[in-house]
């Protein structure tokens, strides 16, 4: 049972880290803690998923929405000093969501070229020269335009391709938990965890997408909208939601939950959803020791105000550790790796502070283990023996083919040297 699954969970593992055909992975102690921890979900609903038969649409309400344009203004204001863009945008902010211009403004200064119908990202053009600024700016403005309206299928899932593809999806947004992402390690430990269900919103026609750390052999379901839901101890914590935050959708899944076809018995939680600021909710929810999740209900700057449902009687605990892949006996040297140090410097590809690659035989090696040359490369302790020498005059070290050899000295001396000690004898 499940085999189809982790054979494709290891494709998509050795396809997003670059992992070579020749380097062994083993997944047995990621399968067995995801059974023994999910298994109340998977026996709950027949499965590693729930699905909701009809499709669902949910939009932001006009007053959420009037607070995205007044947040949207204030960061046009704040970042770029685009204070005539930001009246502009607000003075038609009843239109904003559906990108087009609704009538001609009369205010001092409004651009000629900017003519009813058109579409207000186009009109940022007679705001913003600035190319680069400006394509950034329409960025966040159709992100923004995004949060209008989704519709499509409610998931509730501890697939463990979900909890790969948490940040990866063809609707154009991403996060640090990305399968390239800087707590990529994080997927597995909310994988195996006794608490984290993935909940998310995908296309209601069930098709399946080449994902971007995907490969094309495993294609897999892409959000539109996700939230993780941390689970236990009498409480049910909602993290960050991605790409967009929707304050109404938490009560419309609650609903959903509640309508004749989930026989499951599942549910969030009986008490009412409530938000509390960020500071107040942690002791609520920890990291568990060794893992790399960015756990938004502890540590974010963006999300302040977080939403959940009762108060747990001891902190829920996010997140199982997991050991280095190929060997199994150390835990990963960091959130953007699934190998530990010394598999990481033998079978890894990420750029690390605290790696080198030998500039001579192209191996990594931990920066103790790495020597560095008079023309700045870096090579490892075999390499130096055999590739190169220190100059008997200011002792750096210099490769064999640069270095200059002073028979009546039996010594070797770097260029500058070698030029600075035949100018002495000259000038002796």
């Amino acid at each position: 049972m499940y085999n189809e699954i982790w054979e494709n969970v290891e494709s998509v593992i050795r396809y997003s880290q670059e992992y070579c055909d020749d380097m062994s992975i083993d997944l047995t102690e990621l399968r067995t803690e995801w059974e023994q921890n999910k298994k109340k979900w998977l026996d709950m609903w027949g499965g590693p998923m729930l699905e909701a038969p009809q499709p669902m649409t949910f939009g932001l309400s006009q007053e959420n929405k009037d607070k995205e344009v007044l947040e949207f203004c204030e960061w046009l204001e704040r970042r770029y000093h685009a204070y005539d863009l930001s009246d502009f945008v607000w003075t038609i902010r009843h239109s904003f969501f559906q990108n087009k211009i609704p009538f001609i403004c009369e205010w001092d200064g409004y651009p000629k070229g900017i003519k009813e119908g058109m579409k207000i990202t186009k009109a940022f053009r007679y705001f913003i020269e600035d190319k680069d600024k400006l394509e950034e700016i329409r960025t966040e403005a159709s992100r923004i335009i995004q949060k209008d309206k989704i519709s499509g299928t409610l998931v509730f899932s501890v697939h463990p391709l979900d909890y790969l593809s948490i940040s990866e999806t063809t609707y154009n947004w991403r996060s640090c938990h990305a399968m390239d992402g800087d707590y990529r390690l994080g997927n597995l430990n909310y994988m195996t965890d006794a608490c984290t269900v993935v909940c998310y919103i995908r296309d209601s026609s069930g098709s399946k997408y080449k994902l971007p750390n995907f490969p094309e052999s495993v294609p897999w379901n892409s959000k539109k909208w996700r939230v993780l839901f941390y689970m236990g101890n009498g409480a049910t914590i909602a993290s960050r939601q991605y790409p967009f935050t929707a304050q109404d959708i938490l009560p419309i899944i609650d609903h959903e939950l509640s309508q004749p076809w989930n026989t499951t018995g599942f549910t969030l939680g009986a008490a009412p959803w409530a938000t509390d600021i960020i500071n107040d909710m942690q002791n609520q929810t920890k990291n568990a020791p060794h893992t790399g999740q960015f756990n938004d209900a502890l540590i974010s700057s963006l999300y302040l105000n977080v939403w959940h449902k009762g108060w747990a009687d001891k902190p829920i605990v996010v997140g199982e550790p997991i050991h280095c892949l190929h060997c199994g006996k150390e835990y990963p040297a960091g959130a953007d790796t699934f190998l530990c140090f010394s598999c990481e410097c033998d079978y890894g590809i990420q750029v690390r502070e605290d790696i080198f690659v030998c500039d001579c035989c192209g191996y990594r090696k931990p920066i103790s283990e790495v020597y560095q040359t008079q023309d700045g490369n870096y090579v490892c302790e075999q390499c130096m023996e055999q590739e190169t020498v220190f100059c008997a005059n200011c002792g750096e070290l210099v490769f064999y083919d640069l270095a200059k050899y002073r028979l009546s000295c039996d010594s070797y001396f770097c260029r500058d040297c070698w030029d600075w000690i035949d100018d002495s004898e000259e000038d002796e």
